[in-house]
């Protein structure tokens, strides 16, 4: 028998942080435990938390998110609910000996466009953990209701304070627990997803466009059939970033791609401007590594009101999805990989765009090198 969120809580009663073990919040958690075992009747609850606003919703999509957790082979321990103490979370997921992941759902009752507070109380909860034990990192989960995700975006690509701080939306958290139950992923792959600091709305959506591009019963390993002719997939590029005589590399992508969300791409690069509006392109920095990713939204057909010089490029790009990693992939200056450079001796303006397959994007650019983990990316903000 299913049951919608309007027929629960008036069941259960009003949540609140009443102590007592038959209190509301007691009965609800109670009743997730023992009802809420599989992506079905998880994603039916959500929906229906996420269909209205109102702090009630709130406090359920709080509980609920915890619990899904469990569906992805965590240990759960729920939060409180009103709680103004920076030291407090909205949850927790753990793996024994690997990760403890401190949650905090944002829906229209979240006032907050900032990270700090929830910053703290990941440290906080990593201090408590104590040396030896697992590692901390924050999650901070958003609702469709929840109107500053971008701000929160933007927080974490432009301030290394937040090193230790995740967001996804719930949708592809949910997605990630189809990816569980159906073995394409492992609990020990989310928590090095989870560990590695990318983009996880940006690798969900890949991951859900390879599943869609394999037909019922195929294994998740065999290689895909070709997609339908009356869908183009986005092909993936990587773009060298040159600075000029005036205007170092670094200082060109804060400046430039960051700030301004163009790309312009020389007439000398190998593909000349041939990428495509929904296209994925990471950026590379010839001292560092790859640092970043966005998406290609679309092409700029007055160039030469964005960028100087514009008879020098083949192509400018409006970018979309912005994100600056952590740490360089130092992996990319390493011989053997999988795109092209320019040539030494042949000066460029602006980017070199050259083509690379999508599985060694995604793999290159979840790569991470411990030995060089002191190193950081250019801020945006340079």
């Amino acid at each position: 028998m299913s049951i919608s969120l309007d027929e629960l809580l008036p069941l259960v009663g009003r949540l609140d942080d009443e102590p007592g073990f038959d209190t509301p919040r007691e009965r609800f958690r109670r009743f997730l435990f023992d009802r809420v075992t599989d992506l079905s009747s998880a994603r039916a609850l959500i929906d229906d938390c996420q269909r209205s606003v109102g702090e009630q919703r709130h406090r359920a999509l709080q509980d609920l998110i915890v619990i899904v957790g469990r569906l992805l082979g965590f240990a759960i321990a729920f939060g409180p609910y009103g709680s103004a103490d920076d030291a407090e979370v909205d949850g927790h997921w753990r793996s024994p000996g690997l990760l403890d992941v401190a949650l905090e759902i944002r829906t229209d009752q979240t006032a907050a466009a900032t990270l700090e507070s929830f910053a703290r109380a990941v440290a906080a909860a990593g201090a408590a953990a104590g040396v030896g034990r697992e590692s901390a990192i924050g999650l901070c989960v958003v609702a469709r209701q929840y109107a500053a995700r971008a701000s929160l975006t933007h927080l974490l690509a432009a301030n290394s304070q937040f090193t230790d701080i995740r967001v996804v939306s719930v949708r592809s958290l949910l997605s990630l627990v189809a990816h569980v139950s159906a073995a394409r992923l492992s609990h020990a792959d989310v928590v090095q997803l989870l560990q590695s600091g990318f983009a996880l709305d940006f690798v969900i959506d890949l991951l859900d466009r390879r599943a869609a591009d394999q037909p019922r019963g195929e294994s998740p390993v065999d290689p895909g059939r070709p997609a339908p002719a009356d869908r183009r997939d986005p092909a993936f590029w990587v773009a060298t970033i040159t600075g000029d005589e005036t205007t170092e590399s670094w200082r060109l992508l804060a400046s430039v791609i960051v700030q301004r969300r163009v790309l312009a791409v020389g007439r000398e690069s190998g593909s000349h401007g041939l990428g495509s509006p929904g296209d994925w392109v990471g950026f590379f920095l010839a001292d560092k590594g790859i640092v970043g990713h966005a998406q290609l939204a679309s092409i700029i057909e007055d160039g030469p009101s964005e960028v100087r010089r514009s008879d020098r490029f083949s192509c400018v790009y409006r970018l979309a999805h912005i994100t600056l990693y952590e740490q360089p992939i130092v992996q990319a200056l390493r011989t053997g990989r999988p795109f092209a450079v320019p040539p030494a001796d042949v000066p460029v303006a602006g980017s070199y765009l050259a083509p690379i397959a999508r599985q060694d994007f995604l793999s290159l650019t979840t790569y991470r090198d411990e030995a060089t983990s002191a190193d950081s990316p250019p801020s945006a903000t340079a």
